[in-house]
């Protein structure tokens, strides 16, 4: 941990989520994070007493700003005093794995050409926390971009998205990526595309091997999203702010493009463009297919899912060898001793659902499915 502590600085964003803030300091006991780390917090709800005592105890430094602030602007805030050379973000509802931030910082010490490593990665979804099984999680895709060009990583990027914006980066270019951004005024949307648009031009990513991310999916209100509930593409792109800030996301990524690759602005802008609506498209279609009634293939396959879920014990055993998979990455899988994955997520399991104990949990789920088999 002591070559950690002098090269990587963690930075927490946080609004009005005391309660999942807590459980991340929760976390933090069991899996001391062995760096510093700053928590940026602008909510504008009094903050619980038990927080900044938490905080000193584990060695977190709190601060606090004003509930106006833009999340760009906090975060250029919270990464103008990182004195370390990476740096990462990490939300306050979801979990990043520090063994994991360790080896990212190991691989970026011996590959000048990384801008940025991450890893696996899963959402999850709570359900009751005192009952066992509340916890689903499901894989969440993280990639590698490996091209020689800012270009054509532009381009794989945005085809094949997978949000960056959790990565261990380089400081340097990490805080140039977000001054960036709250120049030109991004918020939720833009800049989440913005930063891992930035990073991809900016040089190679790589995913290591590894849970690195579990990742919580929910609608709660916070500072990037304040309608208090998902937004679609066709709300994004039918709003004021698409419009206003579009010319601005391409100009700012064309940029950085064009300088990297050594091309005009305008063909810089125009790779941009293209890739943004290859994304856009993507979404768009996906969005439709899931709101339109189902086509006459996906209706058949309903009918072969009604079908075979009316024979007994079959849904069971399906469950049952999808979980036996050394590599599955629903929660009964990730707390089997034998998954790759347990030793990483079971603390994890252990902040989010307190009174379950993630050893016993496991064996008893090893003990439901063998019976199943059987």
């Amino acid at each position: 941990m002591s070559e950690v502590r002098e090269l990587l600085t963690i930075l927490v964003t946080t609004y009005n989520r005391y309660t999942r803030l807590q459980r991340l300091l929760r976390y933090w006991r069991r899996v001391p994070t062995g760096c510093p780390v700053v928590i940026l917090d602008s909510s504008s709800d009094a903050i619980d007493p038990s927080i900044p005592a938490a905080c000193a105890e584990l060695g977190a430094q709190l601060t606090r700003f004003a509930p106006s602030t833009p999340p760009m602007e906090k975060m250029c805030a919270g990464l103008a005093g990182v004195t370390t050379p990476y740096a990462v973000f990490w939300a306050d509802d979801d979990f990043l794995v520090p063994e994991s931030l360790r080896e990212a910082v190991r691989f970026l010490e011996s590959h000048d050409d990384r801008v940025a490593v991450h890893g696996e990665a899963a959402l999850f979804m709570t359900g009751q926390p005192d009952q066992p099984g509340s916890v689903a999680c499901m894989p969440y895709r993280q990639r590698s971009l490996t091209d020689a060009t800012a270009a054509e990583r532009i381009a794989d990027h945005f085809q094949y998205y997978s949000v960056l914006n959790y990565a261990t980066h380089r400081t340097a270019a990490l805080r140039r990526h977000v001054e960036l951004c709250a120049a030109h005024g991004f918020g939720y949307a833009w800049g989440e595309l913005a930063l891992g648009g930035l990073s991809a031009a900016s040089g190679r990513v790589t995913k290591l091997p590894g849970l690195y991310l579990l990742k919580e999916t929910h609608a709660d209100m916070d500072s990037w999203n304040p309608v208090g509930h998902r937004l679609t593409v066709c709300d994004w792109m039918t709003g004021r702010s698409f419009a206003e800030q579009y010319p601005a996301f391409c100009e700012c990524l064309g940029q950085a493009v064009a300088e990297r690759d050594g091309l005009s602005l305008d063909d810089g802008r125009r790779l941009v463009r293209v890739a943004l609506w290859t994304y856009l498209a993507g979404q768009i279609n996906t969005e439709i297919r899931d709101a339109v009634a189902p086509s006459t293939g996906r209706r058949r396959a309903h009918a072969w899912r009604s079908w075979l879920a009316k024979i007994p014990g079959l849904r069971a055993l399906r469950r049952a060898l999808r979980d036996a998979e050394p590599a599955n990455m629903t929660t009964a899988g990730m707390l089997r001793p034998r998954s790759p994955y347990h030793d990483a997520f079971a603390p994890v399991w252990y902040a989010i659902a307190k009174s379950v104990e993630p050893v016993r949990m496991a064996q008893s789920i090893d003990e439901q499915t063998t019976a199943v088999a059987r």
